[in-house]
């Protein structure tokens, strides 16, 4: 019996660990919507890493974004990232990874961002990298 409860419990950290990068999730908020972008920061991520988010109309209708990275605590502790250099876009945001390293976010560490648009909501797509 300890042996299956044990697997049970295996399975999803399993498939967890597994997970794309980025994971990006969204909610709609009132008639907006809220997307919470989950970035691991790895050797191969390239400069001009893209994300598509939804339709965003940045020009007319503006986002609020906030940006964290993990410090190396894991997942469970986020702090401000200040200056972060994001790049906006209509529906798609530009990253810079590699001044994000030069200024002290290592590989396996992760970055998040927060996007909420206040008008619309629409299904996020990922990297257009």
């Amino acid at each position: 019996m300890k042996k299956l409860l044990l697997f049970l419990f295996l399975i999803p950290n399993l498939a967890l660990s597994e997970e794309k990068n980025p994971l990006i999730s969204y909610k709609p908020l009132g008639d907006g919507c809220i997307y919470t972008i989950d970035l691991t920061i790895k050797e191969n991520l390239k400069d001009r890493t893209i994300i598509a988010i939804g339709t965003s109309q940045v020009r007319t209708q503006g986002i609020i974004m906030q940006i964290y990275y993990t410090a190396g605590m894991g997942n469970s502790v986020f702090s401000e990232l200040p200056d972060s250099n994001i790049k906006l876009m209509n529906g798609a945001i530009g990253l810079p990874v590699s001044e994000w390293k030069d200024r002290g976010v290592r590989n396996g560490e992760t970055v998040r961002i927060v996007v909420m648009e206040p008008d619309s909501c629409s299904e996020p797509i990922g990297l257009l990298d």
